[in-house]
């Protein structure tokens, strides 16, 4: 039975679905990281082996380096807002937007290291905003295919 063939009495209310994890979404999570993760890495690979043809192994690296940076941070922030849907549904947007900032501050963190003479910055750049871009289509394309039920919470009068 699907979850259109349920009336909407027979519906869990806001607390009640709130109180349990959404094994849909939870599913949803995961293939969703699965292949942002997949594309990214395509994405950075295909950047590293161009980087290399053109460039040198130097660039190659430069490459890897910028794209599997962006990719882990961002593998992070939604494993950490995948473990939010499950544990504390009613927080998400709140994990997601500390998460979010720390990545970014981390992200600066990085940022500010020494860069060693052989990094070619041109290539970590533009493949770091390539898999930025990439991670960004991927996850939207992915959000717009979930498919959730949002009922209003019964037991409240307006």
């Amino acid at each position: 039975m699907s979850h259109d063939d349920v009336s909407s009495s027979q519906r869990p209310t806001g607390a009640e679905s709130a109180s349990r994890p959404s094994t849909s979404s939870s599913r949803s999570w995961r293939s969703i990281l699965v292949s942002t993760v997949q594309f990214c890495f395509l994405f950075a690979a295909v950047a590293a082996g161009a980087a290399g043809l053109f460039a040198g192994w130097e660039a190659a690296a430069s490459a890897s380096i910028g794209g599997g940076t962006i990719t882990v941070l961002a593998v992070a922030s939604v494993a950490v807002v995948h473990w939010a849907d499950r544990t504390v549904p009613e927080h998400l947007v709140t994990v997601y937007l500390v998460t979010f900032v720390m990545k970014l501050l981390l992200l600066g963190a990085l940022l500010a290291l020494p860069v060693p003479q052989w990094v070619e910055r041109g290539w970590a750049g533009m493949t770091a905003i390539v898999v930025v871009l990439v991670w960004q289509g991927v996850m939207l394309r992915g959000f717009t295919q979930l498919r959730h039920t949002v009922s209003p919470d019964s037991s409240r009068t307006p």
